[in-house]
Order: structure tokens, then sequence, then C-alpha cells
């Protein structure tokens, strides 16, 4: 076996074989040792399907069928009809297409940056319930111990138009064309490669242009775009990395605290052609998962956006030794987040064959060690952690509460809440009239989904009236997290797009936070802490008159308000 895995050479081919279901599976062989690793990559996106043995159908997997040299199609067959998507140009854009199509419920084939389970899909005390928002109201359409089950249901749904409501799905963009960010891209394989002709502003321009390239019979292929500046940058909750799929590998360049020192040294490793300068060498590739710098041979894996350092080594082996047991034991091992000021696991610093560990602690910087492996260091860091954050938890509780042992898991999370909010001064924007918190929560993914929405789509899928879609909106425009202007399509401000980036914890969080460095909600949510009972609307209405609301006059105007205040702190109470 190469150092690539689940490839193999064999008579000067190289060959992808991986057993699945107790049964070895050949999945082609290739003339070139790229080409395989490119293959390997795209059956690692796909889930690894199995191959259909050779016959005279077109199709080539499940759910896609191949209709020419250089055209495939998605479908599926329920109820009796077959239902079509694409054409499209490649395999690999037709199996993308399918996994976008699956996680929609057959609704639209474009990327689609869903929920865990599935679009309509949320887990409910252990069960998978179908649902959406339908006249502002949650509607179920039925509860399932399985997630397929609930997949099923939600897809027949889905196909017929949700029953008595006669909601039907939207197909995308049109051929051809696809959603990159707040602009439209013009895109067609040309001699088995995707070539871009060109990304507009608008829809109805790339329609134009894909229009004049067909009558063209796209032989007026564009010059390379510049590249954009963006690309290869990822944002994560710590700040900015670079990564790039080199020989068919995602590979880590580096963390950065803001974007412009991500884009500054982006530029850079382009300018040398992607080999990145440390310690006086370059870094050098050992197989996937495999890193060597100059000095130490480093075990990596990439999970959600996040480099993962397993193990750090003197030699090649000791390391391949430790990757073939992670990918026995799923990568179920202790590890570090690799950072730029510690490319070899956060706070841990290797010292020939020993380790130590600098960490902060009491406000000062502390050295710890030396340990005699990798695991024992990430011991003490996580064993450090531990006690910081113990200690820092316990200062919080003491600054305005004295706690008992009495306290249950529920009181302390709010409690840690509350002591860390900063508040800020009112906004100028109106005071909160969105009385289902719920609701808008799902307006903003619909909108981080789409990355932006007209008034118009967002009132037909949320069935809500001009009235409310104001409420709505307005809330957005209060918390930070819609941009504010006057036209009648809406996206997120850049605070929006970071909060329903994160998954569903950190947006839970996120939010609670964001409504209670505001006073009123503050004030209100301490009251609720004293008795920990909801207040009542009289009771919120009492805190809300000792509080600056702005462009709030008169005393029936305040009692409005105080609905709102208690069903938004009966949302946050329900979130433990």
């Amino acid at each position: 076996m190469l150092d690539e895995d689940y490839i193999f050479k064999e008579d000067n081919q190289f060959v992808i074989k991986r057993e699945l279901n107790g049964k070895v599976i050949n999945f082609g062989s290739f003339g070139s040792l790229e080409e395989a690793i490119n293959y390997r990559d795209e059956l690692e996106f796909d889930g690894w399907p199995i191959p259909r043995e050779e016959n005279n159908s077109p199709n080539v997997e499940d759910n896609i069928e191949k209709i020419n040299d250089n055209e495939y199609i998605v479908f599926r067959i329920i109820k009796d009809k077959k239902d079509v998507y694409g054409p499209y140009d490649s395999l690999t854009s037709a199996r993308k297409a399918k996994y976008n199509l699956k996680a929609t419920g057959w609704e639209s084939d474009l990327d689609y940056a869903g929920s865990k389970y599935g679009k309509y899909i949320s887990k409910i005390s252990n069960k998978f319930v179908v649902r959406r928002i339908i006249s502002g109201k949650y509607v179920e359409f039925g509860s399932f111990d399985n997630l397929e089950d609930a997949r099923n249901h939600r897809d027949e749904l889905v196909l017929d138009n949700w029953g008595e409501y006669n909601i039907k799905p939207s197909r995308g963009y049109g051929k051809y064309i696809a959603k990159v960010g707040k602009k439209y891209r013009v895109q067609k394989a040309i001699k088995g490669k995707p070539v871009v002709f060109g990304v507009y502003e608008t829809l109805k321009e790339a329609t134009l242009a894909r229009d004049k390239f067909e009558s063209e019979n796209w032989e007026n292929i564009p010059d390379k775009p510049e590249i954009d500046s963006h690309r290869y940058i990822y944002k994560t909750p710590r700040g900015y990395v670079i990564y790039k799929r080199i020989d068919g590998d995602v590979t880590y360049f580096g963390s950065f605290r803001t974007f412009e020192e991500a884009l500054e040294e982006r530029d850079k490793l382009i300018q040398n052609n992607w080999q990145l300068k440390k310690y006086g060498s370059d870094y050098t590739y050992y197989g996937k998962n495999i890193q060597f710098d100059g000095n130490y041979f480093t075990v990596e894996k990439f999970v959600y956006r996040d480099l993962r350092v397993y193990g750090v080594f003197k030699n090649k082996e000791a390391a391949l030794k430790l990757k073939n047991r992670l990918q026995l034991d799923s990568w179920m091992a202790p590890y570090r987040l690799k950072t730029r000021e510690y490319p070899y696991g956060e706070n841990i610093v290797p010292f020939d064959y020993l380790f130590n560990v600098e960490i902060q602690q009491n406000g000062e910087l502390k050295e710890f060690g030396p340990f005699h492996s990798f695991e024992e260091a990430v011991k003490k860091c996580e064993e450090i952690e531990n006690q910081n954050e113990k200690i820092e938890r316990e200062n919080l509780f003491k600054n305005e509460f004295d706690l008992s042992d009495s306290l249950n898991d529920k009181e302390r999370i709010f409690l840690e809440i509350y002591n860390q909010v900063e508040l800020i001064p009112e906004p100028n924007i109106p005071f909160p009239q969105a009385d289902i918190f719920e609701i808008f929560v799902e307006i903003c993914k619909e909108i981080y989904e789409n990355e932006s929405l007209t008034r118009d789509k967002i009132m037909d899928i949320f069935q809500i009236n001009p009235r409310q879609y104001s409420f709505y909106i307005s809330a957005g425009e209060y918390l930070g997290l819609i941009e504010r202007s006057r036209n009648n399509t809406k996206t997120l401000s850049e605070l929006g797009l970071e909060v329903f980036s994160g998954d569903f914890e950190e947006i839970k969080l996120s939010l609670i936070y964001l409504i209670l460095i505001h006073k009123p909600f503050y004030d209100v949510f301490g009251l609720y802490l004293n008795n920990m009972e909801i207040p009542t609307s009289e009771e919120i209405f009492e805190v809300l008159k000792n509080n600056e609301i702005y462009n709030v006059d008169s005393e029936v105007t305040l009692k409005r308000r105080a609905t709102s205040v208690r069903s938004w702190i009966k949302w946050i109470v329900s979130q433990y």
C-alpha cells in the first residue's frame, strides 16, 4: 500500500480499494497517483458510494444517471413518478447536487448550509419531527423514531406540495448558474474542466449572460479572473485560517487574528507557489495527515475548519504508526488545535523528545513540564484549563449572587451568562415588538442560507403580513443581526453572519448574550434569576418604566412592549 489512504499500486496502475460491510470493493484503476488521489477525495466527499456492476443501465450510482458522454442527471422515483434535476457537466457536480437535494428535501440542488438533520427536520425529545413554519406558526407533520423515516416523510410532503397547504418548492437559479455569496456565477464544463464565464451582481444579469454564451456555443472563453479576495481564507471563532487542497489533501497554512493578516500571508503563498517557509525550511507533506516542517513530524486532521494535532515526533515511522492506529480508532484520541503561535498544538512546545506546556494562569504565562509524551502534555493542558474555568466560574458567581450547593445546572448556566454581560447603550431603533422569537430565529437562518431575501419572499415563506414582517426585521436590526436598509432585500450584518455560521449551541448562546446586553432585558432577566420564575407582564412593565425605551412615550405602548419582552425571556429560559 502506498502512503495514501486506500490507494495501492498494482501492475503500474494506482488502484483504489476499501473494505466496506466486510467486503473489499474496487473503486477503479488510474494511470497516475494524482488521478487516483483526486478520485479518492471525490469518493470521500460522497460517502464512498458502492459502484454498480457493469450492465446496460445508464445509472452511475443511486439517483445519478449518465445521459451522454459529458452530462449527468440526478433523479428520484417516488410514487411511480420520476423527478429529474440537471443536467450537470460532471459526475462530481451531479454528486454535489444529489447531496444538496437530499439535504433540502429535494427542493433545491444549490449549496445548502442547513440544520444537522436536514431542512424541516428537528430532533425533539429523542424523536425526529418534520415541521415548518406556516402562517407564522410551526406546523408538525409527523414524529419518527429514526432520521431516515423522517426524511422519507418530508420528501413525500415536498413532492405533494405539503398537502392541503399547497406550498410549491423553488428550483434554483437556472442551468449553468449558481449563487456564490451574494453574486451569481455562470459556469460550464469545457473539455472536462469547469470554466467560469462570469460573476454577476444580479440573477437577471447572469441569465442574460448565460443566454449570450449559449448562443455563441460557449466558444468565447473569458480570461482567467483575478483571484477572489476571500479565496482560501476561512472565518473561525478564533480569527481566520488559510487552507488549500494540495495533491488531494486539505493543507493548513496558518491562523491569523485579522482578515488583513491572513490576506497578506495568502498573497505571499500564491507568489511562492504555496511553499510555506517555517524554521528556515519548507513544509514537506508525507501523505495524508502527516506533515514535516524540518524539525518535527506532526500527525494532523482537518475537522470543521480546525486543524487538530494528535502527535509530534522526531521520526517519520512513529508518526506513521500513530496515524494508522488513529484511522482504526476513528481518530478518537486526545488532540490540541493547531494555531499560528503554537504549530504543534495550542500551548504545547516540543523540545527534542520532551514537551513543555505554556499556559496563562492567574494572568501570567506559566511553564509546566517537561512531559515525556504528547498525550501527557495534552492532559496537563486540559487539567489547567478546567481549573481556570472552575476558578473563573466561581468568581463570576460570587460577583452578584450568594450561591449555594442547591443550584442546578440550568441556574448555574444562566448565572454565568448573566455575569458575563457587558451592557451597551440602547440603539435609536424601535424597541422589539416581535412576540414569537422562534420565528425571528428561523427568518435569520433563512436569510443566512440564501445570502439575502426579499420582503415578499420572507412574507411568503413564513406566511406573515407586512406588519409582522416589519416587527421581525426591526427586531433583527435592534440586535444588530440584520443590516439596516430601506430597500426590500434583507441581508445579515457581519455580526449576523458570524452568529449564524456557528453550530446550534453557539447560535443559541450568542442570541441570549445579544439580548441581555440591552439593559431592559438584562434587568428583567435579573428579576427572573432572583425568583427563578418568569416575571409577569405587569412586573416587566414596572421594570421597563425605569429604563430608557427609544420612541415610546405612553404607558399603553410600554405595556405592549412588556409582552414582547416576556416572550423573549421565555425563549431564553426554554433553551436549557
